[in-house]
């Protein structure tokens, strides 16, 4: 399972996302650090929380490049073993962020979580859902509240919401992706002056969204094929629970009117 609940750094992740929430408030905010100018020297840290409300600004890591925009907030939560091997985690929460890992990584949003391995993909976090981008990579995502995690094709999207009343975040099936409006997201990591970067990633991710739009079709038939089985099966399941309640019901209603004489003919006591 992606969701793991480590019990340590778990105040800075909820102090990151009570101040990102006091940066909202559209006050001449300045980029935070806790702890201070950890970001410069984020290996010497277990874990480090920015909040930024002016600068697109990129990060080299264990795991690879991060980039993200101008009004992003973050956790980098790190080994506390620097020699460790254990993946990085990125607790993200708010903004757009692409990233590219050479070595695995997990990001975790309060909606869901996703591992990727050898690639890049674009995370683009709201308030009220994130939308998850294969761009490159090896992806997989868990929505929150479910037991495994699911394969995310390359050049597909999918999007986590907020949480039902059965403790699961409303998950769409993933499509591929809009490239308007993935390039007009994607384009809000980049400073003006860095364009060309972003111009050679955009062509080394188009060949996988035209893979994506021809795959599109099978794909989705073996999802919907595999949900109309599920739910299937699930119809059944519960049919044949309602026959055994309907017949131990019986059972009980039968028992009672034979121990209370009801319609028992006195003539025959």
């Amino acid at each position: 399972m992606i969701f793991a609940k480590p019990m340590s750094r778990r105040l800075l992740i909820i102090a990151a996302f009570i101040l990102a929430s006091v940066l909202d408030v559209r006050v001449k905010a300045i980029p935070v650090e806790l702890p201070s100018s950890c970001i410069k020297h984020v290996s010497r840290f277990k874990a480090c929380a920015y909040l930024n409300d002016k600068t697109k600004r990129t990060m080299h890591l264990a795991f690879g490049d991060l980039r993200m925009s101008s009004d992003a907030s973050l956790v980098v939560d790190r080994s506390p073993n620097q020699a460790s091997s254990a993946t990085m985690t990125l607790h993200l929460v708010r903004g757009v962020f692409w990233l590219r890992a050479h070595k695995p990584v997990i990001v975790k949003t309060l909606y869901g979580a996703a591992r990727l391995t050898k690639g890049s993909a674009l995370i683009f976090v709201q308030d009220r859902y994130i939308d998850v981008t294969n761009l490159t990579s090896n992806l997989v995502y868990q929505p929150r509240g479910e037991k495994a995690a699911l394969p995310l094709p390359k050049g597909m999207v999918v999007r986590m919401a907020r949480i039902s009343q059965s403790g699961v975040a409303r998950t769409g099936f993933p499509h591929a992706a809009v490239v308007r409006n993935l390039l007009k997201t994607w384009a809000q990591v980049y400073a003006q002056n860095d364009l060309s970067h972003f111009k050679q990633n955009v062509k080394a991710f188009l060949p996988n969204w035209v893979s994506a739009i021809s795959a599109v079709g099978p794909w989705y038939r073996q999802v919907v094929e595999r949900e109309l089985a599920s739910a299937r099966a699930e119809k059944e399941r519960l049919a044949r629970r309602r026959a055994k309640e309907r017949a131990e019901n019986q059972k009980l209603r039968d028992l009672f009117r034979t121990e209370n004489f009801i319609g028992v003919n006195p003539n025959n006591l």
